[in-house]
């Protein structure tokens, strides 16, 4: 049984990003697996610079545009006829306040279109002032859609007191999928830091049953002592032949497993 590293599961995220930002089929950058982390993500940068780039003298424009519209129309016309892909890289160049103003007029449907024609880093000064409201319904609408490679990006950048709350309406099975695409691992450990007893009891039994343990041990080992006892005393409340499969691989992060 192949056990996924938290290195390995980082190097897929990034090959899964570059893939979206390249249209591209998940067969078609088979030969970048070989490549390790920090080359992955700065091959990611460096396209995703290039791709703006070369765009900025075509949506600039547009954007400066959009100023003398209402809010209710620029999203009626993006939503109509600009379609998600042109709405997004509009959305590079606008302040926080204009994007966000016609960002409240549009479907989530079509919201959660844009975001995903969209590299959260290149707006997280937009999220960051986004409303509880607003992220809670395309969050809503991505978990209806399986995109957790967006929702963990986006966990990335959005203030962590709405990601707690946001976590909280997030099914456990889903927060495991959810956890391989989140690359600020510091977040993750606050979030640990606040469930309790009966929560990283189901994270750790579904991790078991997904085979997806390396990376939530591997978090772990960055909590506070008290939460690491918190662990160590769940841990306990498993099965044996829970205990039997985890007990190898938490034995590797000194995770005690009597």
């Amino acid at each position: 049984m192949h056990l996924l590293s938290q290195d390995e599961s980082h190097k897929y995220s990034e090959i899964q990003k570059m893939r979206g930002l390249l249209g591209l089929q998940e067969s078609d950058l088979e030969f970048l697996s070989p490549l390790k982390l920090d080359q992955l993500s700065f091959l990611r940068l460096k396209i995703t610079n290039a791709i703006l780039e070369e765009q900025s003298g075509i949506w600039e424009p547009l954007a400066r545009v959009s100023k003398f519209m209402p809010n209710f129309l620029n999203a009626k016309v993006s939503e109509d006829i600009l379609g998600p892909q042109i709405a997004a890289n509009i959305t590079y160049h606008m302040p926080p306040k204009d994007a966000l103003g016609i960002a409240s007029h549009f479907s989530t449907k079509f919201f959660c279109d844009v975001l995903e024609h969209i590299i959260p880093e290149k707006i997280e000064h937009i999220i960051r002032e986004s409303p509880f409201d607003l992220m809670k319904k395309v969050i809503q609408e991505l978990r209806k859609r399986n995109n957790y490679l967006l929702i963990g990006s986006l966990i990335d950048v959005t203030p962590m007191n709405i990601v707690y709350k946001i976590s909280m309406e997030t099914t456990d099975l889903e927060m495991i999928h959810i956890m391989d695409f989140i690359m600020k691992r510091d977040r993750l450990v606050e979030l640990l830091e606040a469930y309790d007893e009966n929560r990283i009891l189901n994270l750790i039994k579904i991790s078991i049953q997904l085979n997806k343990m390396e990376g939530l041990l591997e978090s772990f080992t960055f909590t506070k002592v008290k939460t690491r006892e918190k662990i160590e005393s769940v841990i306990h409340k498993l099965s044996l032949e829970e205990i039997k499969i985890l007990k190898p691989i938490a034995e590797t992060y000194n995770i005690t497993i009597y």
